[in-house]
């Protein structure tokens, strides 16, 4: 017999092996089916992603040998990406690492970069095509020594100044490529001394300067100092301005006319403790010691002002010195001669003529200025005046138009004679000349300065 339990085993099984073919066929049609279904939905998308970070490693392939680099291009990278649409619309540059081995550098200073997506279980899924390559600049990175310079930031208070600074560090040595190191001019340590009245110490950051002055970014750059910081202590003083006063006692120097005197300087800013600078009102410059000599006209005193200051005061700025500058001239005497015939006769009175009855040479002193007195030449402005004189024979002074500077020495006479001019001159004891003929201004007989000169 068959129990109930058997008689269903046989039914199940009947019913699973049944037509087994057709169900296999089933099986395969509707895996198919739901692939072309999948596909149909997720198609196959190809796209380019850009601006890939790039990462770049062993760099000491490059530093490692006192070099450095820049790169020049490849600084970011793309690849193209093919995959179900799904997956690849879903991805951006920042889905991927990229890497620069600067180890593989080639001749030509350029590097393949390799790009990785960083999602594991999509990377069978997606096909990945880059061609970007990193190109680099090395040169050689060089050591220098700079001397520290204090930059002032700001502006003191009123009546203030930074007199001194004195910094932890003289010195810093600087690395950097040696195209900028070219541009390096200096390296400074900047403090702030804004509205400062009182000796302050800060720490402060260097920083690497071009000759205009301007800060250079160093990490941009690649600089580098040894010391990164340093300590500056400030010295702040009281500041007044002082004038320089000098006095030259001209009637000390005889028979000298002072030209000019000039300073280069009228004053000077002393620096010190507010108290040290309260009783100082001015600076004397002493000129006792000018010595005048008849060969020199031009003398220079100078005077270090730092052995003229009171204690506790002290010079500020860069001018360290005064000079005082003296022109002179010596007043000299110099005796000429002059022909009778070059003298000239002016202003008879109506109805006379006069002549000279004194003959030969006349000696004449002028005395002046060397300087003007050396370049004088004798000309015929020498005269005597019949002015306001009748018949009579006179003593009248000898004139002379003189330029400024120099003047005549006493007076010299000559003697005239003035007569009538209707007057028979065959009984006068010479010829009378007419008074055209009297103001002789013959140049046969030129004056003619005399060797001698005389220092008064």
């Amino acid at each position: 017999t068959t129990s109930k339990y058997g008689r269903g085993n046989r039914t199940m099984k009947q019913k699973l092996t049944n037509n087994i073919g057709f169900k296999i066929l089933s099986v395969v049609f509707a895996t198919i089916l739901w692939l072309v279904v999948l596909n149909v939905n997720d198609p196959e998308k190809t796209t380019t992603i850009s601006n890939i970070p790039i990462k770049i490693v062993y760099e000491d392939a490059i530093t490692g040998q006192d070099k450095v680099y820049e790169v020049v291009s490849g600084k970011t990278a793309s690849v193209k990406v093919t995959g179900p649409r799904t997956i690849v619309d879903s991805l951006d540059a920042k889905s991927f690492t990229a890497i620069a081995d600067l180890s593989k550098l080639s001749v030509t200073n350029a590097v393949d970069i390799e790009v990785e997506l960083n999602t594991v279980s999509y990377r069978t899924k997606v096909d990945l095509d880059s061609k970007t390559t990193m190109v680099v600049a090395i040169e050689d990175l060089v050591e220098k020594e700079f001397p520290i310079e204090v930059l002032k930031k700001g502006t003191e208070a009123s009546g203030y100044v930074v007199y001194k600074t004195n910094i932890q560090h003289n010195t810093v040595k600087v690395k950097a490529p040696a195209s900028v190191m070219n541009n390096i001019a200096k390296v400074v340590a900047t403090i702030n001394v804004s509205n400062v009245v009182d000796d302050f110490t800060v720490r402060t950051a260097l920083k690497a300067c071009d000759s205009a002055g301007n800060i250079l970014d160093a990490k941009n750059l690649g600089i580098t100092f040894d010391v990164e910081e340093t300590s500056v202590d400030v010295v702040m003083y009281s500041v007044k301005q002082v004038p320089l006063k000098y006095e030259i006692l001209e009637d000390k120097y005889a028979n000298t006319v002072f030209v000019s005197k000039e300073i280069d300087r009228q004053s000077i800013l002393l620096v010190g403790r507010k108290e040290a600078l309260a009783g100082v009102n001015e600076i004397v410059l002493d000129t006792s010691m000018l010595e005048i000599n008849a060969n020199q006209s031009r003398y220079t005193l100078s005077y270090e002002l730092e052995e003229l200051l009171p204690t506790g005061t002290y010079l500020y700025g860069d001018g360290k010195t005064a000079t005082i500058t003296v022109e002179t001239d010596a007043i000299i005497r110099k005796n000429f001669i002059i022909s009778i015939a070059d003298i000239a006769i002016k202003s008879p009175a109506d109805g006379y003529t006069a002549y000279i009855e004194t003959t030969g040479n006349i000696r004449y002193t002028l005395e002046g200025r060397k300087s003007i007195l050396d370049l004088y030449e004798p000309d015929n402005n020498m005269f005597v005046s019949a002015k306001n004189l009748t018949e009579g024979v006179y003593e009248v002074a000898l004139e002379m138009n003189l330029v400024e500077g120099i003047e005549q020495v006493g007076k010299v006479y000559v003697t005239i004679k003035v007569v009538p001019k209707e007057i028979d001159t065959e009984d006068s004891t010479g010829d009378v000349p007419s008074e055209n003929e009297s103001e002789n201004t013959s140049s046969d007989n030129q004056q003619q300065p005399e060797d001698e000169t005389t220092v008064v």
